[in-house]
């Protein structure tokens, strides 16, 4: 390994620094939902539900109002029965959430994203849940109820994926 090259470890501690910066700094003002969507095969014959979870943010800095704004995007399907089907449940929301900074000197956009990823998924996942649990009722089928989210690795620590801002959760076959 080279000095330039980081471990998981060394990665995930300097992100949760990161965020920290600006946690000490902001204060939520709201969350909404902005974009949802979600289909459902009636045909499907699947009696327990095996899916996947994708979730993506994005932060956005509003310098002369000091707002912070992350965007939450999540989407969970169902794996296909075989490969010549589609996912027979799909629901994807977007959430915003803007946030108050009393002060941005010495922040820049990797405290903003890193912030972004950890307090902004925490703030918008029950948001999320709730959202899924209530779209599966409405669509007719057994609420589905996505887990807790959990902070994984040594020490407390977020442990990041190779791409930190597109993760991916596969569930084990709770319905």
């Amino acid at each position: 390994m080279t000095t330039t090259e980081m471990t998981v470890q060394e990665r995930a501690s300097a992100d949760m620094r990161a965020a920290s910066e600006v946690s000490r700094r902001v204060q939520i003002h709201e969350i909404k939902l902005v974009s949802c969507n979600a289909r459902y095969d009636e045909d499907s014959t699947q009696e327990q539900l095996n899916y996947d979870m994708r979730f993506k943010t994005n932060t956005e800095l509003v310098a002369e109002t000091k707002n912070l704004k992350v965007h939450m995007h999540f989407a969970l399907m169902t794996e296909p029965r075989d490969e010549n089907s589609t996912s027979s449940l799909f629901i994807e929301a977007q959430f915003l959430l803007t946030y108050v900074l009393d002060s941005t000197d010495g922040l820049d956009s990797a405290n903003y994203q890193s912030f972004g990823e950890l307090n902004g998924r925490f703030n918008a996942w029950p948001y999320w849940r709730e959202f899924v649990q209530s779209i599966t009722v409405r669509m007719g089928i057994p609420p589905l109820t996505v887990p807790s989210l959990k902070i994984t690795g040594t020490d407390s620590k977020v442990e990041p994926n190779s791409d930190a801002t597109d993760r991916v959760v596969k569930s084990g076959g709770k319905s």
